[in-house]
């Protein structure tokens, strides 16, 4: 089957009113034939892992009779180190940017509130074993201006450790606050000029082939010839609901 700029939005309209019965999975080895270094897919008949991007798995969207899947997600852009660094998504980021809670005034990345500085030393407490144990006064540039600007009734002692800050959360009804900022930072994130692209990626089992294409790019799409490494695939994790949820 070939697919046209213009029959991949059909496409996905029609995509539930078909068949998701069938179970495939395979990991395979694709490559375009060119210079390009070959890509892994690992699929199942739900999610979808490109090059093992396990914090942005694709999602199925249909899985047609003639035993083609088709599905959507992210892969990462030109400029998602840099907004990595800015936001703090993927874990080694996450960490760094949790410290600067206290003093970031970045035009990006600025603390607002009062709930999102508890919030923000309650992720920092939890990555960071050095901030647990740390003695570190209150008396900051974030904390020092909140307590001015921010009028709400947001009981601030909740900021004076992590024990506090880590209930404050609780009560909030966040009970992972590592997965919470993750959701939060990758809305931020998509949002970036070349952090991710959205794709649409169709896989033919019977062909081992796989058909991709970046949504609203004037690059055409790609096709990959495919060999199986194995049927066994990792676990993949859905994306959490709170992905799309809106910013704190």
């Amino acid at each position: 089957m070939t697919y046209t700029k213009n029959t991949v939005a059909l496409l996905i309209l029609i995509s539930a009113n078909i068949s998701m019965a069938q179970d495939f999975k395979a990991l395979y080895s694709c490559s375009s034939g060119g210079e390009d270094k070959p890509i892994k897919y690992a699929f199942n008949s739900k999610l979808m892992l490109r090059d093992g991007a396990t914090d942005t798995p694709f999602q199925i969207v249909a899985n047609f009779k003639d035993g083609e899947l088709m599905y959507t997600g992210f892969v990462r852009g030109e400029n998602f180190k840099t907004w990595d660094e800015i936001f703090g998504f993927t874990d080694n980021s996450l960490k760094k940017w949790s410290a600067t809670f206290s003093s970031t005034l970045n035009m990006f990345d600025k603390v607002d509130t009062k709930h999102e500085y508890i919030l923000r030393k309650a992720l920092n407490c939890t990555v960071d074993e050095n901030a647990k144990t740390a003695l570190r006064s209150n008396s900051n540039l974030n904390y020092d201006r909140l307590k001015i600007e921010d009028k709400s009734n947001v009981d601030f002692s909740y900021a004076d450790s992590c024990e506090k800050s880590l209930q404050y959360a609780k009560n909030a009804g966040i009970n992972n606050i590592v997965d919470y900022f993750k959701n939060v930072n990758f809305n931020k994130l998509t949002r970036q000029e070349g952090a991710y692209r959205k794709s649409l990626v169709v896989i033919n089992t019977k062909k081992g082939e796989i058909w991709e294409s970046l949504i609203g790019s004037k690059v055409s799409p790609k096709t990959y010839k495919c060999s199986i490494i194995s049927v066994d695939v990792p676990k993949i994790t859905p994306l959490k609901d709170k992905m799309f949820t809106d910013d704190i």
